[in-house]
């Protein structure tokens, strides 16, 4: 049916509009409903089970998890998001397929720091573009494809929780984003 390209235009920028109003409404929310520590890896298994089924089936997903439960004071929605936005992106740089890692790890052997990495085999971000991604607004995707607050939103929740969030990314070899959370008596049980 001819009229087949506008609809699909319609749910296209519908689903951008849900995600963008998602975006700010999550900027928005406070830390008053902080829950009590939770088990992150149950939270990852349950979160790529969710994430396989949108994905394309050209992208395989891997979880590597610890021995031992790591547990942190975050609101599951909050890490959700996280790991939501960024293994989109990274499924969104691998046109073609390709593997997408998520690792949970403690950083040290001293447990001070619980490591989330989230890795892609996909076409990387130029050098020029890696000191913008995290700013408001900003996308690389083509129009109507992002909203560029995805990074944006990470980042802010990163912080939230005393996090610090980096990125190693290589032309044609992919892009790795590791997120650092600190354990304090504050935060984490």
């Amino acid at each position: 049916d001819p009229e087949h390209e506008h609809v699909e235009t319609i749910r296209s920028t519908a689903s951008t509009a849900v995600q963008m109003s998602q975006q700010i409404l999550s900027l928005a929310r406070y830390r008053d409903d902080l829950p009590g520590a939770v088990e992150l890896g149950e939270l990852l298994e349950e979160i790529l089970k969710t994430l396989e089924i949108t994905l394309s089936k050209s992208v395989t997903t891997h979880l590597q998890l610890p021995g031992e439960p790591i547990r942190f004071a975050i609101h599951p929605a909050r890490f959700q998001q996280v790991v939501i936005n960024l293994c989109q992106n990274a499924a969104h740089a691998m046109p073609d397929g390709g593997d997408l890692t998520v690792s949970l790890s403690w950083a040290t052997s001293r447990k001070e720091e619980i490591l989330l990495q989230i890795k892609d085999t996909g076409t990387g971000i130029e050098p020029g573009k890696l000191d913008k991604i995290f700013e408001p607004l900003y996308t690389t995707k083509e129009n109507g494809k992002g909203t560029g607050l995805g990074l944006f939103v990470v980042d802010q929740i990163v912080s939230e929780y005393r996090g610090a969030i980096s990125v190693d990314s290589e032309s044609g070899k992919g892009t790795a984003f590791t997120i650092r959370f600190p354990v304090g008596t504050s935060i984490a049980i």
